[in-house]
């Protein structure tokens, strides 16, 4: 999948997503949307959930929720909506976790919804409200079927933080209905959070690239070193194995290879045996997997 943004005047944000098969590289691509202002975008497994604006930019943000599978879509205009992410889905359907918040203030009151989509209609299953130091907009993102996180980054001292900016979210399914319910929250100098479920940690980019590893069972902090190569493959080592590597163990990223000429801002996506760097129109892959040496592809994709 592709996500490709155009450069416009208006608002430097109307964008495109266009989808390839894997298999199927050659082919034309499958476009969701063209030429709309996308404010959030989030893909998992067979689906398509994003957040857009018709133009001009004066009415209500509308969710729409794409099966990639069966091709069926479905949309639904929202209120002070700051953010969405997939959290569960399905053959057949989707749950989705939406923010709202209408203030600037900070502390700021965050209402959290559980909404599903059947491809026909978006039901309401949950809701709650929760107090959020806000310096920045505020996310939400997927840990794994039961939990998520709520964010609202910032590098400003833990100190200064009137309430908690991170909090691990759970979905409680009983036998009457759902319900959504606080694990732990933390105030915490934060950028990006990136889960690592098979460990039960979370991973906390913090300000200069400081990497802090979180328990996703209470919060604490677990100290360990990262490399960036299993952040990039989301591939970690046993845990044994992890302690015994020696501190300060360095990976050379790519993009500091002169040889490679990849420039240090490029965006990278991976699989477990290879990284992809996006350069305007060019894809420039570089394979692990053959005898275990690094080889370089080139892929220029096309839209038509």
């Amino acid at each position: 999948m592709t996500e490709r943004c155009n450069k416009t005047d208006f608002g430097n944000n109307l964008c495109s997503l266009h989808v390839w098969h894997f298999s199927a590289l050659h082919k034309p691509p499958r476009t969701i949307f063209a030429g709309q202002i996308i404010s959030n975008v989030d893909i998992y497994d067979n689906w398509v959930v994003y957040l857009y604006h018709e133009a001009p930019m004066d009415g209500p943000l509308t969710v729409s929720a794409y099966n990639l599978a069966g091709g069926s879509q479905c949309t639904k205009a929202l209120s002070d909506t700051a953010s969405c992410s997939i959290q569960y889905a399905s053959p057949k359907a989707v749950n989705i976790i939406h923010l709202n918040s209408n203030s600037m203030s900070d502390p700021t009151l965050v209402g959290i919804e559980l909404l599903q989509d059947d491809t026909k209609a978006f039901d309401h299953l949950a809701e709650t409200k929760v107090m959020m130091c806000k310096r920045d907009n505020i996310w939400t993102r997927r840990i794994d079927d039961s939990r998520f996180v709520v964010c609202a980054p910032t590098s400003d001292a833990p100190s200064t933080m009137p309430e908690p900016n991170l909090r691990l979210m759970e979905v409680s399914n009983s036998a009457e209905e759902p319900s959504l319910t606080e694990v732990w929250s933390q105030s915490i100098s934060v950028m990006d959070v990136q889960p690592i479920v098979s460990r039960n940690l979370l991973r906390v980019k913090q300000r200069n690239g400081r990497i802090s590893l979180r328990s996703l069972l209470d919060g604490t902090e677990v100290r360990m070193d990262v490399s960036g190569s299993w952040i990039h493959s989301g591939l970690y080592p046993p845990k044994i194995q992890w302690h015994r590597i020696p501190e300060k163990t360095a990976w050379r990223d790519p993009r500091r290879d002169d040889t490679l000429a990849i420039s240090r801002s490029t965006k990278c996506e991976s699989s477990p045996s290879a990284l992809a760097y996006a350069q305007n129109d060019v894809v420039t892959v570089l394979d692990y997997a053959a005898d275990n040496s690094r080889q370089r592809i080139w892929y220029r994709p096309r839209i038509a």
